[in-house]
């Protein structure tokens, strides 16, 4: 990584998610831009737009958050362009699969997610308490 762009390897399990969340801007910066390259297997990848989600692949419970619907495949080779600030979802195929994600300078802490629990600082709790 330099201090403009940003390179990873995004690696899912089988039907392992990537939760919902978007890049907000920060500051002049209009937030992070991401190309997401399908690189082995397969990755679900999530955006708004036409309904095409398989109820089935949500967690039990979890439906409200999950907003995105519009499905493509990310086959190795496959590849697609996330604005900043569109929300997005990925879930790995039935074999698993991995992206390589090239991006504008990388502020995952600052990342915001449609699921109220998930928190990205670590929380240190007092077992004694």
């Amino acid at each position: 990584a330099t201090d403009r762009i940003s390179a990873k390897l995004i690696v899912l399990l089988p039907n392992q998610i990537l939760p919902e969340h978007w890049h907000p801007p920060v500051g002049d910066d209009p937030g992070k831009e991401e190309i997401l390259r399908g690189f082995w297997g397969t990755v679900r990848y999530f955006e708004e737009g036409p309904d095409a989600l398989d109820s089935s692949l949500i967690p039990a419970g979890k439906q409200d958050c999950f907003t995105c619907t519009q499905r493509r495949d990310l086959n190795p080779g496959d590849q697609v362009i996330i604005p900043p600030g569109v929300k997005h979802w990925m879930q790995g195929g039935v074999d698993g699969g991995c992206v390589i994600s090239f991006s504008t300078c990388v502020r995952d802490i600052l990342d915001q997610f449609t699921d109220p629990a998930i928190v990205r600082t670590t929380k240190i709790v007092d077992d004694e308490e």
